[in-house]
């Protein structure tokens, strides 16, 4: 899901550069991970996505041959995530859509089927109640265990798209035990990449989680 462009005049930036700032969700180490991967995977997970304070980009003066053409009070892009500014919405948009690394989340917010249909008890309409029980019959068979909660995978490229994602579902905390932190592979081409991928929780985590 595509970040909401948000615009701000230069001299209108909430923040001040020389600053540093912590606006990303905590990660909740998991025993069960280190146990089975090591605390150095934790380690390089939390440095990798859940990295340390920093402070906001902010584009330096634009030449002077380019002074007519923008002036300091246009307006500046700003990535509602981690706050970094830009002169040009191509910029953000680059910004926003850069790969950094493969992240997998298994989120179980996104498994919850939200019914919107109208019925006379109140309750979910069979509609739903079959979709969420056809969601839980194929993770079933996939492999899921009776102790391990459902979720969706969903896929993410940088931490910017991992935090809108979080904060969306109004999360603070992200649990070690639903990531998976792989390298961009070389071999990768334009139409491999895709926000959403088929695969359980069993497949990131073997031997039942």
């Amino acid at each position: 899901m595509p970040q909401q462009i948000s615009m701000v005049k230069y001299q209108d930036v909430g923040f001040d550069s020389k600053c540093t700032y912590d606006i990303k969700p905590k990660l909740r180490k998991n025993r069960r991970i280190e146990n089975r991967w090591g605390v150095m995977y934790q380690v390089a997970v939390e440095d990798a996505v859940f990295g340390k304070k920093y402070s906001p980009y902010m584009p330096t003066e634009p030449p002077a041959s380019l002074s007519e053409e923008i002036m300091e009070s246009d307006p500046l892009y700003v990535c509602k995530q981690c706050k970094d500014c830009f002169r040009f919405q191509s910029s953000f948009e680059d910004h926003n859509k850069r790969r950094s690394w493969i992240l997998g989340l298994w989120c179980h917010n996104c498994f919850i089927t939200v019914c919107t249909h109208v019925t006379a008890t109140g309750s979910a309409c069979p509609i739903c109640i079959k979709k969420d029980s056809d969601k839980r019959s194929y993770l079933r068979i996939r492999g899921l265990t009776k102790n391990q909660k459902l979720g969706v995978i969903k896929v993410f490229y940088n931490q910017c798209q991992l935090f809108e994602h979080v904060k969306m579902h109004g999360l603070s905390t992200v649990d070690m035990g639903d990531l998976m932190l792989m390298p961009l592979p070389a071999n990768m081409y334009e139409n491999d990449w895709s926000p959403e991928v088929e695969i359980n929780q069993s497949t990131m985590y073997p031997e039942g989680g």
